[in-house]
């Protein structure tokens, strides 16, 4: 069972015996009491997570403006870059410094002279306006902003079911940097060898170019209509790319490391679990609505693919060996039921109106092998192969991710020993039974920032 935040002393056992999980309605109570009963006052605290939509964004009048992202409750998100004028309230924000970075441009070009800054910010701006550190000298900017900057254009997506081009995830790039980094190794020895390997280097010196002039162009293209840019192979829905992005800045909400603070080991893992049950109970939520569509629960397992692929969702050295396990078969569970959806709706077939199923899937796909092959969780992600058979029958390709071809021949050998009742088991009963099976209902127990001022101090080492 999850370990409850105040049965972890001040922060200095790393081994203490998992107590059971305390509830969240109680959590918050206990942190009210604590706060109460402080002798100094807590420090101010700027509430950094995202505002409910309230009021639209006084641009939302202005045609060709850029649709703001939400959260899976209409929450806006928190800015990813915000102005050096913000600096000294950012201090006093409780948020993951991974997620805020500054904009260091004398002209604000990335901010406050940014339309599109404005367009994808303004609701969350105004319901922290009073927080942020901007003078009404920088809200005018706004209206120079939109005078001065380009409105959307019609190559670029608008509407959450829109495909459109968007980066690799990052252990998707963190693979291809590391490639490179081969190659500068190689280039090393080969000006070792001088003429001898002159050619060779050369050669890596033009291949190593031509990557950097491939990632340029990649840039270039994210956010548009990928139906304009067929030779762009990383594509979502709007609504999936603003999930995963979601999703992460939930992940980051939980990692100690990111506070300075030590509650204890486990506790970023455990975080990572909740996200993911979170993860869960929203796609729960949305499976058991009586009009939900097809491309709704789409969305939501392209944020889970995207998000798997991340970087950020670790949780395998977690003390709780078997709720991991739980976690990787409750992603299959969640895979399968998208595909029964998509098989229903003649959806999941080589010409599909859906143009990303084969790499959202090989990305879901290379997440599980990893998982099972590296830890140990193999009979947790035994329904691998079940996928595979699934996309193979409806001649759907499975590609995308680096090295996805050694992936699908681990998954293959996999699927070699397995009988077709083992596998056809994946496929029965439904979704909400082998979540209710599971228990833990997630929540924000081991979200950050809704600590106190005296929780943070009590575990800070800064």
């Amino acid at each position: 069972m999850k370990r409850s935040i105040r049965d972890t002393g001040d922060g200095s056992s790393a081994q203490k015996p998992p107590a059971k999980r305390a509830a969240t309605a109680k959590r918050a109570a206990a942190s009210k009491k604590t706060a109460a009963q402080a002798t100094e006052s807590p420090e101010p605290v700027v509430i950094a997570g995202p505002a409910p939509a309230a009021s639209p964004s006084p641009s939302s009048s202005i045609p060709n403006t850029r649709r703001v992202p939400v959260g899976p409750n209409g929450e806006f998100f928190i800015p990813r870059t915000f102005p050096r004028e913000s600096i000294k309230a950012l201090d006093k924000m409780v948020v993951s410094k991974r997620w805020v970075q500054i904009d260091g441009d004398p002209n604000h070009e990335f901010t406050l002279g940014n339309r599109r800054w404005w367009e994808l910010n303004s609701p969350w701006l105004e319901a922290n306006k009073k927080s942020i550190g901007l003078t009404a000298k920088h809200w005018k900017m706004r209206e120079e902003a939109f005078a001065k900057g380009e409105p959307r254009g019609d190559d670029e997506g608008d509407k959450p079911e829109d495909f459109v081009c968007i980066s690799p995830p990052a252990l998707e790039a963190r693979d291809s940097e590391e490639d490179e980094d081969e190659d500068e190794e190689e280039e090393e020895e080969d000006e070792e060898n001088e003429e001898e390997n002159e050619e060779a280097a050369e050669e890596a010196k033009a291949s190593k170019e031509k990557a950097r002039e491939e990632q340029c162009a990649m840039h270039k293209v994210v956010g548009k209509l990928a139906s304009l840019h067929p030779e762009h192979k990383w594509v979502s829905t709007m609504r999936g790319n603003e999930r995963s992005k979601w999703w992460i800045s939930e992940l980051l909400k939980r990692d100690q490391d990111d506070f300075l603070m030590h509650v204890y080991n486990d506790f970023t893992w455990y975080g990572t679990i909740e996200v993911m049950e979170n993860i869960f109970v929203n796609f729960e939520k949305v499976l058991k609505r009586k009009n939900h569509t097809v491309m709704e629960l789409w969305f939501e397992l392209e944020g889970l693919a995207l998000v798997l692929n991340s970087g950020c969702v670790e949780f395998q050295m977690c003390d709780d060996a078997d709720r991991c396990g739980q976690i990787l078969e409750l992603v299959g569970y969640m895979t399968i039921t998208v595909i029964g959806s998509l098989q229903k709706n003649k959806l999941f077939a080589k010409d599909s109106q859906i143009p990303n199923i084969g790499i959202m899937l090989a990305l879901v796909l290379t997440y599980a092998h990893s998982m099972g092959t590296d830890y140990g969780w193999e009979d947790q992600v035994a329904w691998t192969p079940y996928v595979v058979q699934q996309a193979t029958v409806a001649h759907i390709t499975l590609a995308g991710p680096k090295k996805f071809a050694e992936t699908l021949e681990g998954i293959n050998e996999w699927g070699a020993g397995k009988t077709a009742a083992s596998q056809a088991k994946w496929a029965k009963g439904t979704f909400p039974s082998k979540l209710a099976a599971y228990g833990s209902r997630g929540g924000n127990q081991f979200d950050i920032t809704t600590f106190s001022a005296a929780e943070r101090k009590k575990y800070s080492f800064a």
